[in-house]
């Protein structure tokens, strides 16, 4: 499968090394990417990542994530799908999913750059069930991969918030405690 990857940063770029060897052909964009990753095709634009079938981006806000989904995917074909794996907040990727030029699917992760490293990130997905399907078959990408079903424009990135928001509550109370 060729698969479009927009965000090469700390997270995004151990993430589309991961499906390298697993067979996939990555195109990447990224402004800031210094030097091209063995077995990444870099595209000068955005809207490279159209060519491909399937997309993910790992962006660092919601601004970023816009402007690929609406204006760079805008030549994309009609079986495009974008995945969404950056914390963008689930009202956007609503938005996306009912106004964007492909279909959007909601994946936000759960993890850190040792984790994308080693592919054991988790990621909730929230779309159809052939949404699902897709990305499922990107398990290279995650070691724990939940998902839903539904009609409505996903939304897990309302359940990634919960999840997370014990984490600074556990360190202030181990600093507290101290060692």
């Amino acid at each position: 499968m060729l698969i479009g990857f927009a965000g090469l940063g700390r997270m995004g770029l151990p993430m589309a090394l991961q499906l390298v060897p697993t067979g996939h052909r990555v195109l990447a964009q990224d402004p800031r990417l210094s030097s091209v990753p063995e077995g990444i095709a870099v595209v000068a634009s955005v809207s490279g990542l159209a060519e491909a079938e399937l997309s993910i981006s790992m962006l660092p806000d919601g601004a970023a994530t816009r402007e690929l989904v609406l204006t760079g995917l805008a030549g994309a074909g009609s079986e495009h799908l974008h995945v969404v794996m950056g914390t963008v907040g689930p009202a956007l990727v609503k938005e996306l999913a009912t106004v964007g030029p492909v279909d959007v699917i909601d994946a936000p992760v759960s993890g850190s750059v040792s984790m994308a490293e080693a592919a054991t990130i988790t990621t909730m997905v929230g779309g159809t069930a052939e949404q699902f399907g897709r990305v499922r078959r990107l398990k290279a990408l995650a070691a724990v991969v939940s998902g839903q079903s539904s009609d409505q424009p996903p939304t897990p990135s309302r359940a990634r918030r919960p999840r997370n928001a014990p984490v600074p509550d556990e360190l202030a109370l181990a600093f507290r405690r101290g060692p």
